[in-house]
C-alpha cells in the first residue's frame, strides 16, 4: 500500500503569507498518516506461522502415535483393585480348595470379596474350567479365579482373548509324594533345586506349556493403520486457520483503505478551506 503523496498547487495570489502557510501545512499533514509497520507486521505473521506449524506437528505426532500404538490398560491389577472397582462379579470353580479359602474366610480381603462380589450359592459357580473361561467371554464384568497353567491350554478354544492379572493371588505348590523316611528325598530335593537355579525347569515349562510369565504377551496385537479420516481434524484446523488468516488480512486492508480515504478527504477539505 503506497502512501498518498503531498499535492502541491501553484497558486497565483498576491498574499505571500497565505502561499507560504499552504506549502508548509500540506507536507506535514498528509505524510504523517502513512507510517506502515512493515517489519512488525511481517514478524507477527512469521511468528503466527511458526506457532501454527509447531502446534500442527505436535498434534499430528500425538494423533499418529495414539492410533498406531496399543495403550492397553487393565481396570485393576490385583484382588484389591477388583474389590475397589466394585463392578465385577467373581467366579470360581466350585467344590475346590480355592473356593474354601473365600467361604471360610473370617475377615480380610477374601471375606470382603466373598460378601460383595461372589455368589454365595456354590451351585451357581462354573462346574468346569472351560465353562468358567467361556463365562468370562460371555459376560462383560466377570472375573474368574483359576490357575493360569491349567487354563492356558484352553485359551485357543475360546472366541475371545483373556488377560491375567499381573499380580499373583496365591502360589500353588507341586510336589512328589514319597514315604517319610525315603532315602531319595534329599537327593530329589537337591536335584530339583539345581534344575531351578540353572533354568532347566523354566525351559521345560516353556516347551511343555508354552508360557514364561502369568501375563500374556500383548506384542502380537495387530497394529492398526491410520486412515485419512483419522487425521481429518488436523486438516480441518489447518484449513480453518488459513481461512481465518485471509479474513483478518482482508479486514485489515479494508480498514487501512478506509482510513487512508478518510485522511485524503480530510486533506481535500483543508485544502479547499485554505483556498
Amino acid at each position: 500500500m503506497k502512501c498518498p503523496k503531498g499535492q502541491y498547487e501553484l497558486i497565483q495570489r498576491d498574499d505571500v503569507d497565505t502561499l507560504f502557510s499552504l506549502s508548509v501545512i500540506e507536507p506535514i499533514d498528509i505524510p504523517g498518516q502513512c507510517i506502515h509497520p512493515f517489519f512488525s507486521r511481517r514478524l507477527l505473521i512469521l511468528l503466527a506461522h511458526l506457532t501454527g506449524l509447531v502446534l500442527l506437528a505436535a498434534y499430528s505426532g500425538k494423533l499418529v502415535s495414539t492410533r498406531t500404538l496399543n495403550d492397553f490398560k487393565l481396570p485393576f491389577i490385583n484382588l484389591k483393585g477388583l474389590y475397589d472397582n466394585g463392578n465385577y462379579e467373581v467366579g470360581i470353580l466350585k467344590k475346590t480348595s480355592v473356593h474354601q479359602y473365600f467361604y471360610t474366610a473370617k475377615s480380610g480381603l477374601l471375606k470382603e470379596i466373598y460378601d460383595s462380589n461372589m455368589d454365595h450359592d456354590a451351585n451357581n459357580h462354573p462346574g468346569s474350567l472351560i465353562e468358567g473361561l467361556r463365562k468370562v467371554c460371555a459376560m462383560e464384568h466377570y472375573a474368574y479365579i483359576t490357575t493360569y497353567e491349567l487354563s492356558f491350554p484352553l485359551l485357543n478354544m475360546l472366541d475371545c482373548r483373556l488377560v491375567c492379572l499381573p499380580e499373583v493371588f496365591s502360589k500353588v505348590r507341586h510336589s512328589i509324594l514319597l514315604t517319610k523316611h525315603s532315602p531319595y528325598r534329599k537327593a530329589i530335593n537337591n536335584v530339583i533345586q539345581k534344575l531351578k537355579e540353572s533354568g532347566v525347569l523354566n525351559n521345560i515349562k516353556l516347551k511343555t506349556m508354552g508360557i514364561a510369565v502369568a501375563q500374556p504377551d500383548l506384542k502380537e496385537d495387530v497394529i492398526s493403520g491410520v486412515e485419512l479420516w483419522d487425521v481429518y481434524c488436523v486438516f480441518h484446523i489447518l484449513i480453518s486457520g488459513a481461512i481465518a488468516s485471509v479474513i483478518i488480512l482482508a479486514a485489515e486492508n479494508i480498514h487501512h483503505l478506509s482510513k487512508q480515504k478518510y485522511f485524503m478527504n480530510k486533506h481535500t477539505l483543508k485544502t479547499n478551506y485554505l483556498r
